[in-house]
């Protein structure tokens, strides 16, 4: 290459670099929960319609539990303060409060008593009872009077942005936190709902990269430097990981991809892959260099022998990450976009400015490994025991797929955060003893307007909850039926007279009352109803939901029922599909490997060799997960589909050098192959292991989850590289030569 076109190519790269790093200021975090699923997804559409049908909004739950010395009156009277205290904030547009309950029908001594509490502040409020016999009482206040709960529903002018959450839910906090504290007040406040929710993910993310970033760059400087000692060395190669990240994330920028909190652990990946990826140069240039070549011609030599396997691992990682397109996630489909991208924009650097830098950078000692690691001796131990090894592994891959059934497809949304988190351990408080954080949303249909009211309809609402109470899941739950049942017992009326009551009411009304507008929808054709479940698995959320129908539609009565709806069944059969499409980009992501290495090392049966050799370890560590946790969640299943790319990479260079040593008539070039590149890849495996191992910091389980079982994936593929490939290689030579000499 002369150097008009090497400087020609150093500007193409570098325009290329500044125009996709432009995109960066047009990065977007989606604060919501439904970021992670589709807009056509049906559940989310059935969500969005219930919400507008009940006006119902996103919400923020805050509760107050009182100290158990406190007197109960005192609590209840500090609830109504900080309630209307809340209801003036600017970020707040509704305040649903005990205070705020609606007393419809002839309860005269209630609405009295309400109204001498405002106008008398030393008049005592009403009590737990009063409160608790209420129709909705006991969704705001626990069976012990220990905890009151609010849900409000904030002012914001985009629940997607996550400042606008973060400031909205800060305000909430701040206020709830100086009334406390300048009452003395023995409370504790405590947050869950949607909006808690949205802000843990937010909070997560942050604290992920301010940690991550740093902890990354430490760990990666160190280990570099004690691979290569050379300060220039390591520059350079974190170099191309920054640049690598800049770009792929200022593409996505371009692209308008939202980001969201698994989003975080992309940044790692691709840092690490593309230090993986110099590393391979860095240790044949450093092996030249000692051979008493020149730098250029230094750099020339390792290009030329890493060219194609550099190739071929940025080809074939690029598809393992695309093929988490398959998820039916955004987000998840976004890292893999992302990751690609920087995979593939890490190979332009490393072929292009790498060389360029690596010259500049004065000699470094990599080639030591070459010496200091026993893998001559290694070679022959394996070659020696190769059929005891090869025994083991039949037995372990055996085993491995009799286990893997073992593992369930799983998920639970308040899990995603460690047991100590804020967030977690507040909903967790809530659902003990306000029953059931986990809330489902129905819609009980007539067919016509103002027919909730219809004794027919009645009736069947009443099976529904005798059916709903039975089951042993359920905690609580609230229909419009509850304020029937609620009335006829205070206004002494029969059911019949209620119902033509309310029926004549609400026609002259023309739509329903403001404060019932959340439970019934405006032609009054259609009741909502809720059902509070505790904090249950996706399969026990799934089950319940499946049953509910499946007796309601032997048991319906014409009516007609739609739903459930709620971010926790959601999260649930966003597992189920999400495990499923893993699965179809690992097969995918197998013949398409397959067909590449073999097609360009022309031999389809070595290249099924390397995949068959990369599948074992994929096979041991989600056996051993079957043992020690089970649960295939969200994080769980993104390894599947994500991490047969990554795997490949130190098999194709084998295989590379094992074509070099076929075709040039080494005697053993299987053994060969892992003498001449094993240091490599051993140092890249421990950069893979490192850097990912990061994201075990993480406050966010299923980034937690992925780096784990990549780390675990990666070490035990890089064992089997080393000591059974080399031995599956040797066996098909054999079989090979067998053949031709009996011809």
């Amino acid at each position: 290459m002369t150097r008009a076109s090497t400087n020609f190519w150093y500007l193409v790269l570098a325009l290329g670099l500044i125009a996709s790093i432009g995109g960066l200021p047009r990065l977007s975090l989606n604060a919501h929960y439904h970021a992670y699923f589709d807009e056509s997804d049906p559940l989310t559409l059935l969500q969005t319609r219930l919400d507008q049908t009940f006006t119902s909004l996103d919400s923020l739950v805050v509760a107050l539990r009182r100290g158990n010395d406190w007197n109960e009156r005192d609590f209840l009277r500090a609830a109504d303060t900080i309630s209307d205290k809340l209801a003036s904030l600017p970020a707040v547009a509704d305040v649903r409060s005990l205070d705020r309950l609606p007393w419809p029908g002839g309860d005269e001594a209630l609405r009295q008593a309400i109204a001498e509490v405002e106008n008398r502040q030393d008049t005592p409020v009403l009590t737990r009872a009063d409160y608790l016999g209420h129709p909705r009482g006991r969704l705001l206040l626990s069976a012990d009077g220990t905890l009151v709960a609010m849900e409000l529903t904030l002012a914001l002018a985009d629940k997607n942005e996550a400042n606008a959450v973060l400031d909205a839910v800060g305000a909430v906090r701040a206020a709830v936190d100086a009334e406390i504290q300048a009452e003395a007040w023995p409370i504790e406040l405590l947050l869950s709902g949607t909006l808690a929710l949205n802000e843990a993910y937010i909070a997560t993310v942050r604290k992920d990269l301010t940690h991550f970033v740093p902890i990354m760059l430490l760990a990666f400087c160190v280990l570099l430097w004690f691979f290569f000692k050379s300060v220039a060395a390591v520059g350079s190669l974190m170099l191309i990981g920054l640049l690598s990240v800049l770009g792929a994330f200022g593409l996505a920028g371009w692209l308008g991809l939202p980001l969201a909190a698994i989003n975080a652990f992309a940044p790692i990946i691709i840092w690490t892959i593309s230090i993986a990826g110099g590393v391979h140069i860095a240790m044949h240039y450093a092996a030249a260099l000692q051979q008493g070549l020149d730098s250029k011609s230094a750099i020339v030599h390792s290009l030329s022998v890493n060219r194609l396997p550099l190739t071929l691992t940025c080809v074939t990682t690029a598809l393992g990450f695309l093929g988490l397109s398959f998820s039916p996630s955004p987000p998840i489909r976004v890292v893999g976009y992302i990751v690609a991208a920087g995979v593939l924009i890490s190979y332009l650097l490393i072929r292009i400015l790498l060389p360029w830098l690596l010259r500049r950078s004065s000699a470094i000692g990599a080639a030591d490994f070459h010496r200091r690691l026993p893998l001559p001796r290694l070679v022959r131990w394996s070659q020696a025991n190769r059929w005891r090894i090869l025994t083991a592994t039949i037995l372990i891959a055996g085993v491995s797929v009799l286990l893997i059934p073992r593992n369930e497809i799983n998920d639970n949304v308040f899990r995603y955060f460690p047991a100590g988190h804020a967030f977690r351990a507040d909903t967790r408080q809530i659902d003990e003893q306000l029953g059931g954080i986990n809330q489902l949303q129905y819609q009980l249909g007539s067919g016509e307007a103002y027919g909730i009211f219809e004794r027919p309809y009645v009736d069947t609402l009443g099976r529904v909850q005798s059916w709903l109470e039975s089951h042993a899941s359920v905690k609580q739950f609230a229909t419009v039926n509850d304020w029937l049942a609620w009335r006829m017992q205070r206004e002494g009326r029969s059911l019949d007279e209620l119902l033509a009551g309310s029926a004549r009411l609400a026609r002259q009304a023309g739509s329903a009352d403001e404060q019932f507008r959340r439970e019934v929808d405006a032609q009054f054709s259609a009741s909502r109803i809720l059902v509070y479940l505790p904090q249950e698995s996706a399969r026990e959320l799934i089950e319940f939901d499946r049953e509910f129908k499946a007796w309601f539609k032997a048991n319906g009565g014409g009516l007609s029922l739609l739903g459930g709806a709620g971010p926790s069944l959601s999260f649930a059969h966003l597992g189920l599909r999400n495990a499923r499409g893993m699965l179809i980009s690992l097969s995918v992501a197998l013949i398409a490997i397959a067909l590449l290495t073999g097609l360009l090392l022309r031999s389809l049966r070595v290249a099924g060799v390397a995949l068959i050799c990369n599948l074992i370890p994929i096979l041991l560590v989600y056996a051993v997960w079957a043992v020690t946790n089970g649960t295939i969640s969200l994080g769980s299943a993104v390894v599947i589909g994500m991490i047969m790319g990554i795997l490949v990479d130190d098999s194709i260079y084998l295989l590379c050098q094992y074509a070099r040593g076929r075709d040039a008539g080494t005697a053993n070039p299987a053994g060969g192959a892992v003498t001449t590149v094993g240091p490599a890849l051993v140092i890249t495996s421990i950069t893979l292991c490192v850097g990912l191992s990061v994201g075990l910091l993480s406050n966010f389980q299923p980034i937690a989850t992925m780096s784990g079982l990549s780390v675990a994936v990666i070490a035990i593929a890089l064992i089997a590289d080393i000591l059974l490939l080399p031995i599956l290689l040797h066996r098909r030579r054999e079989a090979a030569s067998h053949s031709e000499g009996m011809e």
